[in-house]
């Protein structure tokens, strides 16, 4: 970490492929960098700001975005590991973030919430696997929608997203939108408190 304290580095960076890999697996995460030292280097700072909740897995790839997802995406959580799409350029996660937010269909304009969420996911599956997985087909009561709405137009999408938006507050530590009914709700849905 360069430029700034553990706990609130300014940036880290890495010389070499083998130097972050070696880094990540001191973290207990296995990386597949694609030789994408930009990015690499954003999610180590991130890594450092946002603490222990990465999953063991990042890989960074553009097949998974292509079969999937689109290009459009930066990231995703999917089998226990983040992808991060290499199609999309780092240096525009704070742009993406801060349109997203300003239409209000993400919970926060900060480029973490980009890992931020998608970690959302991995900790809920973690945290509650069988509600992970149950609730996928669940429709959401209107009031229900209504408490989702509260977070962000993306959580209202399903249950999955809701939780992972809030997860995403609580990391960035932005507790404005937590009220009672948001937290009884992502408890509901199977969320946890860090």
């Amino acid at each position: 970490a360069y430029g700034g304290e553990k706990e609130n580095p300014a940036f880290i960076k890495f010389e070499t492929e083998k130097d972050a890999k070696n880094w990540f697996k001191e973290k207990g995460i296995e990386i597949e960098t694609g030789n994408r030292l930009d990015i690499v280097n954003e999610l180590g700072t991130m890594r450092e700001s946002l603490g222990d909740y990465f999953p063991p897995s990042l890989r960074i790839e553009k097949e998974i975005f292509e079969k999937y997802n689109g290009l459009k995406e930066p990231a995703l959580f999917f089998r226990n590991s983040i992808y991060i799409n290499p199609m999309v350029e780092i240096k525009n996660w704070e742009k993406i973030a801060e349109e997203q937010f300003k239409k209000g269909y993400w919970a926060v304009s900060d480029k973490n919430s980009i890992i931020a969420h998608e970690i959302g996911h991995y900790l809920h599956k973690k945290n509650d696997p069988t509600n992970y997985i149950a609730i996928r087909n669940y429709v959401p009561t209107d009031e229900e929608l209504e408490i989702m709405g509260k977070v962000s137009e993306y959580s209202q999408e399903n249950p999955n997203e809701f939780v992972a938006e809030v997860y995403s507050l609580l990391l960035l530590r932005q507790k404005d939108k937590i009220t009672n009914e948001v937290l009884m709700l992502f408890y509901q849905f199977g969320g946890k408190l860090l």
